[in-house]
């Protein structure tokens, strides 16, 4: 009896009536991918809220270097600074957030669920760039950034 290659993929009846998707297999797949999927998802989360709180703590740094910047090369002769309110960050000119020029403010927003510790105003004066020694601390449920800024004004 010669040999041939379409032998191979013929199939019989019986055969081919077993070859559909049980329910017994469709809820085992679907009970799978959701204990796979409630394990994934706080995982992610966690880290979500990590990356916003390093996002977060990379802000402010860009933030303050860019007042200190302002105040160092004395832009419009005065003195710049950040101020971090409830729900945004604004860079301002001026000697303090209380007294800035409110027509050359820039807001950035914040994200929710991340609470700021610390000082939330940082003026640095002009031409020397220099503020108070201070430290900022962003806060989440699952981790903690800080930011300092030393006497001289550099954002540590």
């Amino acid at each position: 009896m010669p040999f041939r290659i379409f032998a191979l993929f013929r199939t019989s009846v019986s055969t081919a009536a077993t070859r559909g998707v049980t329910l017994m297999e469709v809820i085992v797949t679907v009970a799978i991918a959701g204990i796979l999927l409630g394990i994934g998802a706080p995982l992610t989360w966690d880290f979500y809220l990590r990356n916003e709180l390093r996002a977060q703590q990379s802000g402010m740094i860009a933030y303050l270097r860019t007042a200190r910047t302002r105040a160092f090369s004395n832009r419009n002769q005065s003195a710049h600074g950040v101020f971090v309110g409830a729900n945004n960050i604004t860079i301002f000119e001026g000697p303090s957030y209380a007294a800035r020029n409110m027509s050359r403010d820039e807001v950035f927003p914040r994200p929710p669920g991340i609470a700021a510790i610390g000082t939330t105003e940082f003026v640095f004066a002009a031409l020397s760039g220099r503020t108070a020694s201070s430290t900022i601390t962003f806060q989440s449920s699952v981790d903690t950034a800080h930011v300092g800024v030393n006497s001289e004004g550099l954002v540590e």
